[in-house]
C-alpha cells in the first residue's frame, strides 16, 4: 500500500492549489494545462521516490546513485567547457550579461547547472568532514572538487551565495559534540571579516577580464547590472498583479499568458516565493513550505540519532536542499526532477533510519 507522508500531503495540496487557480483565475487554462500536468509529475517523483526506499541498504544505494549521476552531470558541464574552443557546443551557452562560453550541462540553463553542482558539492563537503578519517574520504574529495568546480564554470553568483551559506552549516552542524559547534561559530565570526576583505582585494586587484573576476565585481555594481533590474522589474510587476488574487493566485503559466515577451524575452518569475505566491497565492505558499519544512524536520530530526554515515547523508542532503532553495530565489529549478529525487531521498531516509 503507498505511504503518504505529512510531507506528501502537504506536497499535493500545493499542486491541488495550482489545480484550482488555474480553473478560477487563469485567462487561458489549457496553456496552464501542460504547466499543471509538468508540476504533478515532479510531486509524482517525489512520492514514488519515498515508496520505493525502505530499507537503510536501499537508501545508500539510491544515495550512492545519485551522488554518483551528480559527479557525472557536473563532469559532463566541466568537460564541454574545456572543449569549447575545439567547436563543442553541446551543453554549453552564451548571453550578453556573460559573453563567454558557460557550461549547462543537460539542465536546461546555466545557473540551474551551478546551483545543483552547488547542492551536490556542499553533500560531499558534508561527507568529508564527517567521515574524514575512513577510507572513503578521497571519493569524497574528488566529488567535491569535480562539483565544486563545475558550480563555479557557469559562473552563478546565486549559487556562489548558496554554497558559502551552505559550506557554512556544514562546518557548523557536521559535528554531534555542542562545545565543537560553538567553536565553529566562534570561527567563522572571527575569520569572516578577514575572509569578505580578503575577497574584496582579490576582486579589485585582479584583472577584471577574467572572467570569474568580472563575473564577482558585479555584486557591487548590482544597480547597473541588467540582469539583476530586469528581474526586480519582473518580481514588482507579479507582486502587483498577485494582489488581485491574493489567496489562489493565477495559476502557472498565466504570468507569461498576460504580458508575453518582456524586454525581448519571454515573461518569466524567477524568484520561488514571488512565482510560488503569483500562482498559487498564499494557500499555495504555506502548503509549498509546509513541504519543505516537514521535510526538513524528518531529515534533521532523524540525523540527531543516527550512524554517523546515515547522520551524515541526511545532512548533507538537507544543507544541499536549504542551499538550493537560496538559489532558487534567482533562478527557479522546482520544474527539474533532481530537486524532488533529493527531497525524496531525504525523506525517504528518515524514515528508514528511524524504522531500523
Amino acid at each position: 500500500m503507498p505511504i503518504l507522508t505529512w510531507p506528501g500531503l502537504f506536497a499535493l495540496a500545493w499542486w491541488s492549489m495550482n489545480v484550482l487557480s488555474v480553473l478560477v483565475n487563469a485567462p487561458n487554462p489549457w496553456d496552464s494545462l501542460r504547466h499543471v500536468v509538468r508540476l504533478f509529475l515532479m510531486v509524482l517523483t517525489y512520492l514514488t521516490v519515498v515508496n520505493l526506499i525502505h530499507t537503510r541498504r536501499q537508501w545508500h544505494l539510491a544515495v550512492g546513485g545519485f551522488l554518483a549521476l551528480s559527479v557525472l552531470e557536473s563532469a559532463y558541464g566541466l568537460v564541454v567547457f574545456v572543449l569549447q574552443p575545439m567547436g563543442v557546443r553541446l551543453g554549453l551557452q552564451r548571453g550578453h550579461h556573460v559573453p563567454i562560453w558557460t557550461p549547462y550541462g543537460t539542465l536546461e540553463e546555466g545557473n540551474i547547472f551551478g546551483s545543483h553542482s552547488a547542492a551536490w558539492a556542499l553533500m560531499f563537503l558534508v561527507l568529508l568532514l564527517t567521515l574524514w578519517n575512513t577510507r572513503g574520504r578521497w571519493w569524497y574529495l574528488a566529488g567535491l572538487l569535480i562539483t565544486g568546480l563545475a558550480a563555479g564554470a557557469s559562473l552563478p553568483r546565486a549559487a556562489w551565495i548558496e554554497f558559502a551559506i551552505g559550506a557554512a552549516l556544514a562546518f557548523l552542524f557536521y559535528s554531534r559534540q555542542t562545545r565543537t559547534r560553538w567553536r565553529h561559530v566562534a570561527l567563522l565570526a572571527g575569520l569572516a571579516p578577514f575572509l569578505l576583505l580578503g575577497l574584496v582585494c582579490l576582486v579589485w586587484v585582479a584583472p577584471p577580464d577574467i572572467p570569474f573576476i568580472g563575473r564577482l565585481r558585479t555584486f557591487s555594481q548590482l544597480g547597473a547590472d541588467p540582469t539583476f533590474s530586469a528581474r526586480l522589474q519582473n518580481y514588482t510587476l507579479a507582486l502587483s498583479e498577485w494582489r488581485q488574487h491574493p489567496w489562489i493566485g493565477w495559476g502557472p503559466g498565466v504570468f507569461y499568458q498576460i504580458h508575453g515577451l518582456i524586454r525581448g524575452a519571454p515573461a518569466w518569475i524567477s524568484d520561488l516565493t514571488v512565482r510560488t505566491l503569483y500562482e498559487t497565492g498564499l494557500f499555495g505558499a504555506l502548503f509549498f513550505y509546509g513541504w519543505v519544512g516537514l521535510s526538513l524536520a524528518m531529515a534533521i530530526g532523524a540525523a540527531r540519532g543516527a550512524a554517523v554515515l546515515d547522520r551524515a547523508l541526511l545532512l548533507g542532503l538537507a544543507i544541499g536542499f536549504i542551499a538550493l532553495l537560496i538559489a532558487y530565489h534567482a533562478t527557479d529549478g522546482t520544474w527539474l526532477a533532481a530537486v524532488w529525487v533529493q527531497v525524496g531521498l531525504m525523506v525517504a531516509g528518515a524514515r528508514a533510519v528511524r524504522r531500523e
